[in-house]
């Protein structure tokens, strides 16, 4: 496939995914998402597979279920998790659940609150933070909505994040994106323990002005604004697992924070090198609900 194919492609299903991301609840048929990737149903069919690795509904119903899983740490009825995440009964959710994850809500519920605990009352959970500031203190800010430029990355979280990084940056030196002004923010959107490997999803962004288009492969989009808990890590690459564990395994329980539902991002205050060489001095934002 051509590269300027390829962009378009990618463009096209890159807008389709931040439509399923933000309309979880609501119907999200394949005439709906091939209008918001602008291409007619029975293109978007093929090219969707092609990029992402599954069908749309195959992709719909697995991310209605991780985010499914990752609301059961609130507390809610299990009904109401159903319809947050486009279910039209609980009986239809707690079957495709356990068929996806191979228990039922309530055990596996059961099962996540027993590992939360686990981290915990680890020994050195308190204060085994590698080379990160001490104890990570954690604040709350409010922080504006960012534009962005973005390159998305589906696979693992691995090296091949560079390459989105290193796509993302040629771009933004070719558009004068790149001053002090500013930011390079990275979003995880998925957790490693309830998606696999291979199809964990990665946005590399750097801020852009109003009214910038996008091209060349390279999205653009907002990240809303709001209230954040933030967590300073300083650090190396294989330090992030343990990091994210104890933040949301022991420093956001012990805060008493409502969480948000959208995953968050990193700020990237190191500088580009020290990020490709995977060196960080990031600011980890977490939504919260205002106090």
């Amino acid at each position: 496939m051509r590269d300027g194919t390829q962009d378009v492609y990618e463009g096209s299903v890159n807008k389709a995914l931040d439509y399923i991301h933000t309309h979880l609840a609501e119907s999200l048929t394949l005439e709906v998402l091939s209008a918001e990737g602008c291409f007619s149903p029975y293109h978007f069919h093929r090219v969707f597979k092609a990029i992402v690795g599954e069908t749309h509904q195959q992709y719909v119903n697995r991310v209605r279920l991780e985010r499914a899983a990752l609301l059961m740490d609130e507390g809610l009825p299990i009904t109401e998790i159903a319809l947050a995440v486009g279910f039209a009964s609980s009986a239809h959710f707690a079957q495709a659940f356990k068929a996806h994850f191979g228990a039922s809500p309530r055990a596996f519920r059961d099962r996540r609150k027993e590992r939360k605990v686990s981290i915990v009352s680890r020994r050195e959970a308190r204060h085994d933070w590698g080379t990160n500031s001490a104890d990570a203190p954690i604040a709350v800010r409010e922080y504006p909505s960012y534009r962005v430029a973005y390159v998305r990355h589906i696979g693992g979280y691995d090296f091949r994040i560079g390459f989105a990084w290193r796509k993302l940056m040629r771009w933004a030196r070719e558009n004068g994106c790149l001053s002090g002004e500013n930011i390079r923010i990275s979003c995880s959107w998925d957790s490693p323990e309830l998606t696999e490997d291979g199809r964990l999803r990665y946005d590399a962004c750097v801020t852009v002005p109003e009214g910038t288009v996008a091209s060349g492969g390279v999205g653009v989009r907002l990240i809303p604004g709001g209230f954040f808990a933030c967590v300073p890590f300083a650090g190396k690459t294989a330090e992030l697992s343990g990091f994210y564990d104890r933040v949301y395994g022991e420093i956001l329980p012990a805060s008493g924070l409502r969480l948000l539902h959208d995953p968050g991002y990193r700020v990237h205050l190191e500088n580009p090198l020290e990020q490709a060489r995977g060196r960080f001095q990031n600011e980890l934002r977490v939504p919260v609900a205002e106090r």
